[in-house]
């Protein structure tokens, strides 16, 4: 059954893991770096059967088959924003209040709180 919350909320220990939520999510980031998949981590979201080969493999390696599937893609995938939020503005567009998509024909301008 799904624990639908944030992994840095979840009791690994219940699970069998004796890692703290940072070291867990680096971990979980590391063995899908390793693995050498070719989609990138939010693109699991479209392919549940990789998704789910990911996370039985994570549970092999790791040696706690206890560890539910969304605990290990949610720490991916906090993963992914934290890693996406550390790039800055320079990177690109980001979805952020303070941004809003253009429209053609317009012109941008900074929403005010």
């Amino acid at each position: 059954m799904p624990t639908q919350t944030r992994p840095d909320k979840v009791d690994l220990n219940v699970f069998g893991v004796q890692l703290e939520h940072g070291e867990f999510t680096n971990l979980v980031a590391a063995t899908f770096s390793r693995l050498g998949s070719s989609l990138a981590p939010n693109e699991l979201v479209l392919r549940p059967r990789e998704a789910l080969a990911f996370c039985d493999e994570f549970r092999r390696e790791i040696g706690c088959v206890d560890v539910p599937d969304d605990v290990i893609l949610r720490a991916l995938m906090s993963r992914l924003a934290l890693k996406d939020s550390s790039r800055g503005p320079e990177s690109g567009p980001q979805r952020t209040p303070e941004y809003i998509p253009p429209v053609p024909g317009a012109e941008w301008k900074p929403r005010r709180p």
